[in-house]
């Protein structure tokens, strides 16, 4: 699944899209990507048999998940006025461990 998520997700940076937002699209579907990509590395970390990797893989998963909530929320205040972020931030923050 990682494989065909970064195949698509290169195929739409080279892409072109006349649109004025063209610029924004290619950034949420990059951070759909990202999302995607992330969900993928925290299931395979769930199936690990290894504690110490476990401790460690869960340690960048934490980091990337805090550069990922980053991007989320740049996008979402350049589509969305402010008001729904909050309410959507909780649902990330108590479902990734």
């Amino acid at each position: 699944m990682l494989e065909v998520i970064d195949q698509v997700s290169t195929r739409l940076w080279h892409g072109q899209n006349q649109r004025q937002d063209g610029e924004l699209i290619r950034c949420e579907f990059a951070l759909a990507a990202h999302m995607l990509r992330h969900t993928c590395q925290r299931g395979l970390l769930a199936q690990d048999t290894d504690a110490g990797h476990k401790v460690s893989q869960s340690r960048l998963l934490s980091q990337d998940l805090d550069k990922l909530l980053d991007k989320y929320k740049a996008i979402w205040l350049e589509r969305n006025r402010p008001y729904g972020l909050e309410e959507t931030l909780p649902y990330f923050k108590t479902h990734h461990a």
